[in-house]
């Protein structure tokens, strides 16, 4: 839990109630760690990563939609830009 909540930043609460929801809505199951019987492990469901595939389909669909008319040029400008932008959100090591 606690590598979620940093890589998310948010509270343990919040992290705990996430995983509950996800859990409860069968999109995660909670595996313990062989390791350290405190911690668990993730894993998202079989309906989880369909969703997830099927998301990345649409996103996919949208970028076309609103990038068709760039060039080649331009749309690798964009990536680069947004790249950036990333980054710039990125917490520093």
């Amino acid at each position: 839990m606690a590598d979620l909540r940093r890589e998310l930043r948010i509270e343990n609460s919040t992290a705990s109630n996430l995983v509950f929801r996800m859990e409860k809505s069968g999109l995660l199951q909670k595996e313990p760690s062989p390791h350290d019987k405190r911690a668990s492990f993730l894993k998202a469901t079989p309906h989880a990563t369909a969703l997830m595939r099927r998301a990345d389909q649409l996103m996919a669909v949208e970028a076309s939609d609103m990038t068709h008319r760039l060039t080649d040029g331009e749309q690798l400008s964009l990536i680069t830009l947004l790249e950036r932008v990333l980054k710039n959100l990125s917490p520093e090591d």
